[in-house]
């Protein structure tokens, strides 16, 4: 990753300060005017965001060794599959870092989640909480499992779309992808390459995995 720092040194931002202006209707029981986790606002122009999903875990503490080297900022989309000691730190350290942390799933478990609005709620509003607890913070970013329409959702994608919007949540998918999610390790040259092709466009959303 080191060795690519293109990747990092293209105006990578986190998402989160875009939504300064977003009606806060969130799950019952944030208390009002309590912080929520997002970094300052993005400027304006073309600009690259840098988002991993399904950590925290222990390469999360170099990609934020590297984030830190090129002065880049990223949005992290946590599950809550991982609930060690270890990665409570990791999501404290995200935070404390000026990174943007997000929700992906609480289980990661696309049948559980999508098995009907309710149960996608519940699952938000486990990892809304646990989030909360762990670094004090209220997130207000979220990606579906698997992006916002795929083949578990396709039935109930649009309400779950109205019901997090109405709560004051607005999801993120992606436009370039990293391609890393992969059962046998690619190089760096070629997680660059997938990388930088979205670049040109005024936002490229870089998926990405910790």
């Amino acid at each position: 990753m080191s060795k690519h720092p293109l990747i990092l040194r293209a105006g990578a931002l986190a998402l989160a300060g875009a939504l300064l202006a977003l009606s806060w209707t969130w799950f019952p029981g944030r208390p009002s005017g309590q912080a929520a986790a997002g970094p300052a606002q993005l400027p304006d122009g073309p600009f690259v965001a840098l988002t991993f999903d399904d950590g925290p875990s222990p390469n999360t503490d170099r990609i934020l060794e590297v984030l830190d080297q090129y002065g880049v900022k990223a949005t992290f989309f946590v599950v809550g599959t991982g609930r060690t000691a270890a990665n409570q730190e990791r999501m404290r350290q995200i935070v404390a870092a000026g990174h943007t942390l997000a929700m992906h799933s609480w289980s990661h478990d696309y049948k559980k989640v999508y098995a009907s609005v309710e149960d996608f709620l519940e699952d938000a509003y486990q990892l809304y909480q646990y989030i909360h607890e762990v670094t004090g913070q209220y997130p207000r970013i979220f990606r579906f499992p698997g992006g916002s329409i795929n083949g578990y959702n396709r039935g109930v994608y649009q309400e779950i779309i109205a019901e997090m919007t109405r709560r004051g949540f607005v999801y993120f998918d992606w436009n370039a992808s990293a391609q890393d999610a992969t059962l046998y390790p690619r190089s760096p040259s070629a997680i660059a390459s997938d990388c930088l092709r979205g670049v040109g466009r005024d936002l490229v959303v870089v998926l990405a995995h910790d």
